[in-house]
């Protein structure tokens, strides 16, 4: 398995409780991005089974999405340190790009009720998040 290329500046281990380490740990098993991050993604394959393409708000980017998520931890500039010190930037930016594109796409997809694409776009990222690297 690859080294983890993130910041290690930002690697705040001592606000970290051991089960919150292994836990953030077990969602880089596979590949240089918390695996996590998938999550901010799923009410986009719902409403494209579901119908209500409408509903679909804009898709936080890696760091916003793991920022937002570090205010459920006791600590939260510590997990959201680590989660960036363990996450690889080209994979962050290339994430990121993605999701841009998407969320720049988002009301014709809306409009035009564009199931196909929401579902395509959701299961390339999720591939793209689980693909090993390195």
């Amino acid at each position: 398995m690859a080294e983890p290329k993130g910041d290690p500046s930002l690697d705040n281990e001592g606000g970290l409780s051991p089960g919150e380490k292994s836990i953030l740990d077990m969602n880089f098993a596979k590949c240089m991005l918390n695996v996590d991050a998938g999550s901010s993604l799923f009410s986009i394959s719902m409403r494209a089974h579901l119908g209500g393409l409408e509903k679909i708000a804009s898709i936080q980017t890696y760091e916003e999405y793991f920022r937002e998520k570090a205010s459920d931890y006791q600590n939260p500039e510590a997990y959201y340190n680590y989660v960036m010190s363990k996450s690889d930037p080209a994979l962050v930016q290339e994430w990121n790009s993605k999701i841009r594109a998407f969320n720049d796409d988002l009301e014709r997809i809306k409009q035009e009720k564009d199931e196909q694409k929401a579902q395509s776009f959701y299961d390339e990222m999720i591939e793209f998040i689980r693909k090993p690297k390195g």
